[in-house]
């Protein structure tokens, strides 16, 4: 059943996620599948029951859309920036200007992943409250730490792309 859960959420919550590296946009066949891996080991690591994981999974589907809409409009800032750059002879005014709404978009996603994570009292321990705090940066760095390994492995690059 629970297994059943995961996969019926999958797809909402693989579309309400961030772009890939370096702001490029994800092949949606990696996409999806990192997005399964990260249901399948938060639900493992967090010890999930069937309940909990049918209540959980819509929440973190709305917090995360809340995010990706955050660093979609960071990320179109940044854009700004960088076409200005390369202009030449970009104000200290207009920079300035970037620099507060870029930190202000950043304090609103660190605001929103903490309130997420306080508004889950109802439904998880404080034990899994904070395996989950502590799971977004763990799945991150394996994340990039097996990409890294894949660069640097020609055999373990061709499996990436094959699949």
């Amino acid at each position: 059943m629970l297994l059943l859960t995961v996969m019926i959420l999958a797809p909402a919550i693989l579309f309400a996620q961030p772009r890939g590296m370096r702001g490029q946009k994800m092949p949606p066949p990696r996409r999806e599948q990192i997005q399964m891996l990260r249901i399948w080991k938060m639900t493992e690591e967090l010890e999930l029951t069937e309940e909990q994981a049918g209540r959980f999974f819509p929440r973190l589907r709305t917090g995360d859309k809340n995010i990706e809409e955050l660093e979609i409009e960071r990320q179109s800032i940044f854009k700004e920036l960088h076409k200005e750059a390369m202009k030449g002879g970009m104000a200290e005014k207009y920079l300035n200007e970037k620099i507060e709404r870029i930190s202000a978009i950043e304090v609103k996603i660190l605001k929103n992943r903490v309130n997420f994570i306080k508004n889950m009292d109802d439904l998880l321990s404080p034990d899994q409250r904070a395996k989950l705090m502590v799971f977004r940066h763990r799945f991150r760095d394996r994340m990039e730490n097996m990409m890294r390994e894949a660069r640097k492995n020609p055999r373990m690059r061709n499996n990436l792309k094959r699949r």
